[in-house]
């Protein structure tokens, strides 16, 4: 699958439309793929929840924007984040 600018733009704009300003692009070729392929858009005032994957990894790759990651100990105290800088990457 080749995400294009289209693809980009689409997801976009239905985050847009969303109370939680995010959209979901499932990128699995089947329904019986297990892997967490998907593309998200998560716009300005959008934010994942503490969650955690114990049994797994989780890979994230901006590929327009930017973001901030928070890491939290296993009670849910903030940790200080791996990356100390923040800067735009492209334009959708």
């Amino acid at each position: 699958m080749t995400i294009t600018k289209e693809i980009l733009q689409e997801l976009l704009e239905k985050a847009e439309q969303t109370e939680r300003k995010r959209a979901y692009f499932d990128m699995r070729n089947t329904e019986d793929d297990l892997s967490q392929r998907v593309l998200i858009a998560m716009l300005p005032g959008s934010a994942s929840p503490i969650h955690r994957h114990p049994e797994t990894n989780e890979t994230i790759v901006v590929l327009t924007g930017e973001a901030t990651e928070l890491l939290y100990d296993a009670e849910g105290h903030e940790l200080s984040s791996t990356y100390t800088e923040s800067r735009r990457i492209g334009e959708c």
